[in-house]
């Protein structure tokens, strides 16, 4: 499976620039399936345009079944998924919901934010074919009108 290289410059937090620190991160693209899917989800739910708008309102809450049915991976491949975003420091663990104590419930990190939004800008580094295999990046991309 391909490697997909996302460089990160910037790190934000609530919204506000906090410096540059560059960090290199390679993601398979099944991870970066899962990463548009979470991201595009936090979009839709609070309503803005791209993916950097959840700096100021970060609604990309989701979970193992969201992940299996958004990016169309299988429960397996979803738990893996939500390990490896996380120690990539892409998505967060915030804890099982006291309304919902059978789920563990995560978001997208600032960095991830930032992953999100340096893929919806650069599309010219995801190649076509990886697009064509993987729906839920293919939906992500569409939005970013390329």
């Amino acid at each position: 499976m391909a490697k997909l290289i996302i460089t990160l410059s910037t790190t934000f937090a609530n919204g506000k620039h906090e410096g540059d620190s560059s960090k290199l991160v390679c993601l398979t693209e099944l991870e970066v399936s899962a990463l548009a899917a979470v991201a595009l989800n936090g979009m839709t739910t609070m309503g803005g345009s791209e993916p950097a708008d959840l700096h100021a309102d970060n609604c990309s809450w989701f979970n193992q079944g969201d992940i299996m049915k958004w990016a169309g991976v299988t429960t397996m491949q979803a738990r893996g998924l939500m390990t490896f975003l996380s120690r990539k420091g892409l998505v967060a663990d915030h804890g099982v919901d006291k309304g919902d104590r059978k789920r563990d419930h995560w978001y997208v990190s600032s960095e991830g934010i930032n992953a999100a939004q340096h893929l919806w800008t650069t599309i010219n580094q995801v190649d076509a074919a990886v697009i064509a295999r993987r729906p839920a990046l293919a939906r992500f991309l569409a939005l970013g009108g390329f």
